[in-house]
């Protein structure tokens, strides 16, 4: 039952949050349109409120962009993130103990336990759209400089990442800068919202519609999300006992009936990455407001080049005044008549010629077009991404060093370096962090289905019980654990590796130097952990082996070895004593037929005949 007091006194605060947003956002609006119509103008069309949702679909507004290379940017940026942070088909992070992140200090068990937990949340990741809505979130990023998304259970995939459009949303962030307070504008169909609400929570005259087939009809919702500390303490109980508050609302309705829902959630379900802050203010400063003159002044080259095109493919003609009215044929072929001497040329001349006859020189323009081109790929990191791609590949290896391998990615890695530490913060801890928490609340629904008072007491009955538990009962135990996140995407081991590996790298060739004068030197080294640190840097987790396994194995080889000296050992032996025996016989034999006795030595004063 709706309490219309209640409702009414939560819906007058809510708004009063929405004008203070929207009011903090309003700077930054005329901003954003500009960058959208001279980038991609496909992102941001929320900015242009009050438009059907359908024509706005539909409608291009791409009429300022002649060259496309903004728009290629932008695209091109969002697929190197995506690739080099949270590409699909790496393992691009891992859950680790805290003060356990050395191998040798982590048991095997813990390991096992962590890396199950990890398998879990990444399999979550893939099956849900979390991957596909990233890549729209890079773009919005690069090119307005804030990105925005809500981070919801999803009752099919587990998890559910939901993308707002620039325009759409307006955010608030604590004093530590994070994001944690949203109101968003959203468009339903009736079918939507009674697929989300309920009908019986909907006004009765959108539940009208829905009953009488008007399914398609859009209506404007609002919501709001806050931390709970910020709903009055008087209407926190509508809520239930958590750490964020949403509330939904339809646009036009009475206070009364305007209120949909009031849902809470443990976590903080909004991520809103930043490209750069550099002021106070909730939004970022982006790529796309930083190369604006650049596409601006891109555009305006290749307008100046297609008029010089068209002038040199159809220039403006200087015709005698005598033939006014007589019209002149252009077309390949044509003949046109005229009197000789008109204008004072003779009989063998053609008045009919170009005005301008100029050289329009093209190659001028197109190498500034192809110089701003170039500057703007840099800005939006072409070059670094391309970088990138060749190492992977392998393309240039057999031409550089290892050394000289790091030194180039070092050097590219740290423009990005700053970007990839915000991103950090602001999108990839809140999203692992969030998974994190929805998958363990839906492990705990399901082995409570599962063993219902058994929860606790881990007693498995049957096998395949045990089998559909075990993924879930894996997020409850890493809970007792102090756990964080390692990141090893391709940009965060470039990066790491621009500092540890080369120095490991300097440093090994600095002892192996060394050691041509003193072999001792290399007693210094400990190859056993500057192999794992490299692994670390560069490689999948999990192709180093623990140290009490490789401890094992060096236990086994040494045993197997010595088994092996043993035997050499046995062998040398009983060659010597066949050798000796061999030397005793021959010396037998020899005094044998000098008729003495190998053994007795001759008599004193005797003769041997």
């Amino acid at each position: 039952m709706r309490d219309p007091a209640t409702s009414a006194a939560l819906l007058t605060w809510a708004r009063t949050v929405k004008g203070s947003l929207e009011r903090a956002r309003l700077p930054f609006e005329g901003l954003w349109r500009d960058v959208r119509k001279n980038f991609e103008p496909t992102l941001g069309k929320a900015l242009e409120d009050g438009r059907d949702n359908n024509e706005e679909a539909a409608k291009r507004d791409d009429e300022k962009i002649i060259n496309s290379k903004p728009r290629d940017v932008v695209g091109r940026l969002a697929s190197g993130l995506q690739s080099g942070i949270t590409n699909q088909a790496r393992q691009w992070f891992r859950l680790v103990e805290k003060g356990a992140s050395e191998e040798r200090k982590m048991p095997a068990a813990v390991r096992r336990t962590i890396d199950d937990a990890t398998e879990v949340l990444q399999t979550t990741i893939a099956g849900s759209n979390i991957y596909t809505s990233l890549i729209s979130m890079y773009m919005r990023l690069g090119q307005f400089g804030t990105a925005c998304a809500l981070l919801l259970p999803d009752e099919d995939t587990v998890v559910r990442l939901d993308v707002l459009d620039e325009g759409a949303y307006w955010i608030g962030q604590d004093r530590r800068g994070r994001v944690c307070t949203l109101l968003r504008r959203a468009e339903y169909t009736v079918r939507q919202l009674a697929d989300e609400f309920g009908v019986d929570a909907l006004p009765d005259a959108v539940r009208k519609d829905f009953e009488e087939g008007r399914t398609e009809e859009f209506r404007r919702v609002w919501n709001l999300v806050v931390p709970m500390g910020e709903v009055p303490r008087e209407r926190r109980r509508r809520f239930g006992q958590h750490y964020f508050a949403s509330m939904y609302w339809l646009d036009g309705e009475a206070e009364a009936d305007a209120l949909l829902a009031t849902r809470g959630f443990d976590y903080n379900p909004i991520i809103a990455p930043r490209w750069s802050q550099p002021t106070a203010s909730a939004y970022g400063l982006g790529l796309g407001q930083i190369a604006l003159p650049d596409a601006k002044e891109l555009q305006s080259l290749e307008q100046a080049k297609m008029c010089l095109v068209a002038n040199e493919v159809d220039p403006p003609m200087a015709v005698p005044e005598s033939m006014r009215g007589t019209g002149v044929n252009m077309n390949p072929g044509a003949v046109n008549y005229f009197a000789a001497g008109i204008g004072g040329t003779s009989a063998g001349h053609i008045p009919i010629q170009p005005i301008d006859q100029r050289p329009k020189r093209l190659d001028y323009v197109n190498a500034t077009i192809a110089e701003q081109e170039q500057r703007m790929g840099r800005l939006f990191y072409e070059d670094l991404f391309a970088m990138l791609l060749q190492i992977q590949m392998g393309e240039g290896k057999r031409q550089m060093t290892a050394t000289e391998v790091a030194e180039l990615a070092s050097e590219k890695i740290a423009l990005l370096g700053p970007i990839l530490t915000r991103l950090n913060h602001d999108l990839l801890d809140p999203l692992v962090g969030g998974v994190y928490q929805i998958c363990f609340m839906h492990a705990v629904e399901q082995l409570d289905q599962l063993y219902g008072d058994e929860l606790l007491g881990w007693e498995w009955n049957g096998e395949a019980r045990a089998a559909a538990a075990e993924r879930y009962r894996t997020l409850l135990e890493i809970d007792e654990m102090d756990i964080t996140v390692e990141y090893q995407s391709t940009l965060h081991a470039e990066q790491q590796s621009s500092t540890r590996m080369t120095g490991i790298l300097h440093t090994l060739e600095f002892c192996g130097l060394v050691s041509n004068y003193d072999p001792q030197a290399l007693d210094n080294i400990d190859l056993d952990r500057a192999v794992q640190l490299a692994a670390r840097s560069y490689m999948e987790f999990g192709i180093i082996r623990d140290t009490k396994d490789v401890e094992t194995m060096r236990e086994g080889r040494a045993r197997v070895q010595e088994q092996q000296m043993q035997l050499q050992q046995r062998q040398v032996d009983a060659n010597v004593q066949a050798q000796q025996a061999k030397m005793l016989k021959d010396i037998s034999e020899a005094q044998a037929a000098a008729g003495g006795d190998a053994f007795q030595p001759p008599q004193a004063g005797g003769m041997v005949a």
